[in-house]
């Protein structure tokens, strides 16, 4: 990319990050949230669990509005994160928990404008080969605002014992930085990095067609745009619960704090980077085969749920809570030397990641792969809300398991077998995917042909 699409680049990797900084701020400051406000652990669950649904839902409208409207996205997303900013600090001062979860899930419905539409801007930017590749990097490097948020309120929690702290420093940030940026940006039009379009784009920069409510039946009948979903509804199960219930699992099973714990999960979540690699041989592949990629998909989903089957298995028994890092970090380097459970642990969970980092960026590339530019943000909201439905309620209704059993272990267990049945529907997606990118192609020549007629109009 030319220095131009690599600033927008990392300008949508920014904005990106601060939204997922707003939702992972929530789970480390989980426990004393539920203190100061005197509610449950299933109370806490639904909390995420409803922000994460009402999120997607709202980005559906955004990326519908998008696509029926060919409004600017650049602008939607100023909206969006205005909205983000007032409602978030909003939050900051309520006393009540019905009306602080109000104002911060109407803030992560307003950001939520942010991911549908920087990625569509992505996938505009790179030609279909190298899209797993390029989101991968994307989701990587955003995806260190998600760990920005939860090492904010780790820290600030430990240090100042103020678990509104965090929020207000999102606020700030969003507001510094966010808005700024937003204002900024400098979009390509729909379909830009589509070969059958990118010449005539380059000379019109327009891309007129938007979506129709007639296209609704064109993008349920497209059947990999089903099994993607299929899929989605049970891998999400288990990302869900190892998002927000794996921390909890390691301060009551391994008796150890949030400290500690983060610590051990940020150990098997450096296995993330490797799923770059995956990313890239799915691209490589895909150029001989578009059935590549959604095979990759269905051999890492599998290994994930192997992987973190057997990573609860394991009986850990640490017995150490500090909220100092640097001892922690220490004592832990020092107990993996000593103790073979933790390391075959941390070993586990760093696999798990590896294998199932790369698989969202896969679906999204398979995603751009057989539907219309005017159709991606809908589709790629569309599939997202329904995996956030299935996300919201399995996070809810694991909450309340854990109550019920008192225990995390047979609910995450239960949870991260889904993947097998994630597995089974890319398997179908790898069976359907040639004829659907053979309809776009004929569908991405129609609109050539169209662009060129009223382009050659006097």
């Amino acid at each position: 990319m030319n220095i131009r699409k690599q600033l927008l680049f990392i300008q949508l990797v920014i904005l990106a990050g601060l939204q997922s900084a707003h939702r992972s701020v929530l789970i480390p400051i989980l426990r004393p949230m539920i203190t100061s406000f005197n509610i449950t652990y299933g109370f806490g669950g639904l909390l995420i669990g409803i922000y994460m649904f009402l999120s997607g839902l709202a980005a559906l409208g955004w990326a519908v509005y998008s696509d029926y409207t060919g409004l600017s996205r650049r602008i939607l997303i100023v909206v969006g994160i205005l909205g983000g900013i007032l409602f978030t600090a909003l939050s900051v001062s309520a006393t009540i928990p019905l009306l602080f979860a109000t104002f911060y899930i109407l803030a992560g419905m307003s950001i939520s404008v942010i991911y549908p539409l920087a990625t569509t801007i992505i996938l505009d930017l790179v030609r279909k080969e190298g899209r797993a590749g390029m989101m991968m990097v994307f989701t990587l490097l955003s995806g260190f605002g998600y760990a920005f948020g939860f090492g904010l309120g780790i820290i600030t929690v430990a240090l100042f014992n103020d678990w509104r702290l965090p929020i207000l420093i999102l606020v700030i940030l969003m507001t510094i930085i966010s808005l700024p940026f937003a204002i900024l940006l400098r979009e390509p039009p729909k379909g830009f990095s589509e070969e059958e379009l990118h010449d005539v784009l380059r000379r019109t920069y327009r891309y007129p067609f938007t979506l129709r409510p007639e296209d609704l039946k064109v993008i349920t009948g497209n059947r990999s745009n089903v099994f993607i979903v299929l899929q989605g509804v049970f891998g999400i199960i288990g990302s869900g619960a190892i998002e927000v219930w794996m921390l909890q699992y390691l301060v009551a099973e391994a008796e150890v704090n949030e400290v500690v714990a983060s610590l051990i999960m940020g150990l098997g979540a450096l296995g993330s980077v490797g799923g770059l690699i995956i990313a890239k041989i799915a691209d490589i592949l895909s150029r001989k085969t578009p059935r590549a990629r959604p095979l990759i998909a269905a051999i890492c989903s599998s290994i994930t749920a192997f992987a973190y089957l057997f990573f609860l298995t394991i009986p850990l028994r640490l017995n150490f809570e500090t909220n100092n890092f640097v001892e922690a970090a220490y004592t832990l380097v020092v107990m993996m030397s000593k103790n073979p459970l933790l390391l075959t642990a941390i070993l586990v969970f760093f696999l798990a990641m590896v294998v199932n980092s790369s698989v969202g960026s896969i679906k999204v590339a398979v995603l751009s792969e057989v539907n219309l530019p005017e159709h991606r943000a809908t589709v790629i909201s569309g599939t997202s809300i329904i995996e956030l439905l299935s996300k919201s309620i399995s996070i809810a209704v694991l909450g309340l398991l854990i109550d019920l059993l008192h225990s995390f272990r047979v609910p995450l267990m239960i949870a991260v077998s889904m993947w097998f049945i994630s597995a089974v529907y890319w398997g179908k997606t790898s069976n359907t995917i040639d004829i659907d990118v053979w309809k776009l192609t004929i569908l991405l020549k129609e609109r050539r042909a169209a662009l060129t007629s009223s382009n050659s109009t006097p």
